[in-house]
């Protein structure tokens, strides 16, 4: 907080937000608590979520928000997390009316092309674009606030397109629960990758080691500097593309059928 225009963010499963952590998260210096959930329904959530229970978490939710106001606090801003994975199609739309119930500040929507931990999906492009329009319906309805949707442009499937980005030069880093700086986007986990640990090295050193300096020589030479960057949703190349290139510009007519269909209305 020594920088003022820092955002400080963290990412939770929120099952441990009792009445003590929610006083102590108050102005302590996050700007946003970020809950992943996943689900609306509780056989959904303990599917998705392994071990949790969605009543449970939902309290925390509602205790968290009348904190924030009994307190007057300002941050951090509340957030719940949906994924859009095989097990949660056509959650999202209750999802967006439990987060409006709560009082929570924002919502945010990915798919799981942002990932590379093994996922496989099964839906189809029209399956996401339909429950996406539903959803977009559902936030103008509740005047909810959403941080991230996931785009209906699948231009980023396509196998001929370089990789491209820039989160290897300052924009986002991510630390991780025990200090372990792992990739800046999306991949939380020391074991996927970790360009060194906090406690333990100097982020200075750590900045300009040999694990950075590789990833942003090859970023810069639109080159995926391992398997997680490979898979990120800008630059997936097989989350809805089937082998053959006739099924690729079919998907992708499917985009351009729905963004007509958006106009017109």
């Amino acid at each position: 907080r020594e920088r003022p225009w820092a955002k400080i963010g963290i990412y939770t499963n929120g099952m441990l937000i009792d009445e003590e952590k929610a006083r102590r998260s108050m102005n302590c210096g996050l700007t946003e608590l970020n809950i992943s959930i996943d689900a609306a329904k509780p056989e959904t959530y303990r599917r998705v979520r392994r071990g949790g229970k969605l009543d449970i978490l939902h309290e925390n939710i509602k205790r968290l928000v009348k904190i924030k106001k009994e307190t007057r606090s300002k941050f951090p801003l509340i957030g719940m997390n949906f994924v859009m994975v095989n097990e949660n199609e056509g959650e999202l739309v209750p999802f967006i009316e439990q987060a409006a119930d709560f009082g929570v500040d924002y919502i945010g929507t990915i798919t799981f092309a942002s990932y590379d931990w093994g996922f496989k999906n099964r839906r189809s492009a029209d399956s996401y674009f339909r429950e996406l329009d539903a959803a977009e319906k559902r936030m103008d309805e509740l005047g909810m606030r959403c941080r991230s949707f996931p785009s209906r442009n699948i231009s980023w499937s396509d196998p001929t397109q370089p990789f491209n980005c820039n989160f290897f030069w300052g924009e986002n880093f991510q630390v991780n629960y025990n200090g372990d700086i792992t990739l800046g986007c999306c991949t939380p986990f020391k074991e996927t990758f970790s360009y060194g640990n906090v406690l333990e090295t100097p982020f200075k050193e750590i900045w300009n080691g040999e694990k950075y300096t590789k990833n942003r020589r090859l970023a810069a030479n639109h080159t995926a500097p391992c398997k997680a960057c490979g898979s990120c949703d800008q630059f997936s190349k097989n989350f809805f593309i089937p082998p053959d290139q006739s099924k690729f510009i079919s998907l992708n007519e499917i985009a351009v059928q729905r963004a007509k269909e958006l106009v017109g209305r």
